[in-house]
């Protein structure tokens, strides 16, 4: 197994940008986030990359989850793992969570009050090995 912010989203294909995804896939190693059998994230599509808040109807909005299906923070793993689930973990921590928010009409899901750690949101998989 091999896990880690790589700086490079799953679907960079510029080289250069991409030659150490590359090379793990070629160690055999795969992303779980693409074999996972289920996402359980409470947003689904939510992105590794939380950039702290998103665009949310044309403006940048604190806290707003970013939910485009793209990832910078990986869990691969060999052939004899099988992925369960993964999940991008949001919400903080203890008494934390998500509220939606209507901006323009639409409900938006952002990332409650309280201490962010990080630009990325924490990640995990449920693996078995055979």
């Amino acid at each position: 197994m091999l896990c880690g912010d790589f700086n490079a989203y799953n679907d960079e294909t510029r080289d250069g940008f991409n030659s150490h995804l590359l090379g793990i896939a070629a160690l055999g190693l795969a992303d779980t986030a693409q074999s996972a059998a289920r996402d359980t994230s409470l947003v689904p599509f939510a992105s590794t990359f939380s950039g702290m808040g998103a665009e949310v109807d044309g403006a940048w909005q604190y806290r707003a989850v970013l939910a485009d299906g793209r990832h910078i923070d990986y869990i691969c793993a060999n052939a004899s793992a099988v992925a369960n689930e993964r999940q991008v973990v949001l919400g903080g921590g203890p008494g934390q969570g998500l509220r939606s928010i209507e901006v323009g009409g639409q409900p938006y899901m952002f990332q409650a009050d309280g201490p962010m750690g990080s630009d990325h949101n924490p990640v995990y998989s449920h693996i078995t090995f055979a």
